[in-house]
């Protein structure tokens, strides 16, 4: 890993969403299913911000395509909503059982 400033973050992560997102946007689809493309959109964008994030202090990877799509995989916490609208079209119903307030 090489130290990186900001603006040399900001130009090798504008080179990967141009050159590489879709590739992984791809394998990610495979992964997730056709039906999840928008997951697999999410979880690539999610990565290069998380790039952005980080990449400044710890320096640019070596082999910065396979930092995002591990990055990519990596479990991330889902809201309320978007684990509901999973659910319902993977089995017909919703994840969450009704709540009641007092």
């Amino acid at each position: 890993m090489t130290r990186a400033g900001d603006s040399e973050v900001a130009s090798v992560v504008d080179h990967l969403f141009r050159r590489e997102a879709g590739r992984l946007v791809a394998i990610l689809a495979r992964r997730f299913g056709v039906a999840h493309l928008h997951l697999a959109e999410d979880v690539v964008q999610d990565a290069l911000l998380k790039a952005m994030q980080v990449w400044p202090f710890t320096g640019v990877p070596d082999n910065p395509s396979a930092w995002l799509l591990q990055t990519a995989q990596k479990p991330r916490p889902r809201s309320g909503a978007s684990r509901d609208a999973l659910a319902a079209q993977t089995t017909g119903r919703s994840s969450r059982s009704p709540r009641t307030f007092p």
